[in-house]
């Protein structure tokens, strides 16, 4: 599972290194929505948060097919379900918020552009606050990296303007289980998102 969670971030920081160094013609920025919750031990009802990044462009590959490296915040968790920790069913709501880096491979229909590619991400903050607005800090609960299968649609209606639809399945454990006490169960994240961009010829 290490030796995964390594070729994962290595292959995101190599696409994203190339394409930083080669294509910065078509970079731009984004902001949207994520309905974010956790599936497996943990699930429980759809979050709503926010999401913004930066686009570093787009580098031809061939014909009608792109490679484009995103930075972005986004935040997560879940509404009530189970707690990450305890694995007890509460009230409230679990607060997880990454810095996510992804590479897309994305193919050109005209019509839009269908893509897919490889994510990881840094959680910076871990929170859980019951219905009566008490807060519990579970950031040493919680694995720091994460990594997963982005899978997306981007239109283009107008100009540099863009529209996303992605959805982002999580494949690591974020339940470090490696804490003493802790049982033997699989969270992950599982993320649909909503943005509006821009891009800078």
């Amino acid at each position: 599972m290490i030796m995964i969670k390594k070729l994962y971030i290595l292959a995101v920081i190599l696409s994203f290194t190339c394409q930083y160094t080669t294509a910065q013609d078509r970079a731009g920025f984004y902001a949207g929505g994520n309905l974010a919750n956790l599936s497996g031990d943990a699930d429980g009802n759809s979050k709503f948060g926010l999401m913004f990044g930066i686009s570093f462009g787009e580098l031809e590959l061939a014909d009608r097919f792109y490679l484009e490296p995103d930075l972005q915040y986004s935040q997560q968790g879940l509404l009530d379900g189970g707690n990450i920790v305890s694995g007890d069913v509460l009230n409230g709501k679990t607060k997880l918020d990454y810095i996510n880096l992804a590479g897309n491979f994305k193919y050109d229909t005209y019509l839009f552009k269908l893509y897919a590619g490889p994510q990881v991400g840094y959680l910076i903050n871990a929170i859980r606050e019951n219905d009566e607005g008490d807060e519990t800090d579970l950031i040493d609960d919680v694995s720091k990296f994460e990594y997963g299968v982005n899978l997306g649609a981007e239109f283009c209606p107008a100009g540099t303007l863009f529209l996303r639809l992605e959805y982002n399945l999580g494949l690591s454990n974020i339940y470090d289980d490696s804490k003493e006490g802790f049982n033997d169960e699989e969270i992950n994240n599982s993320v649909f998102s909503f943005c509006i961009g821009l891009r800078f010829d």
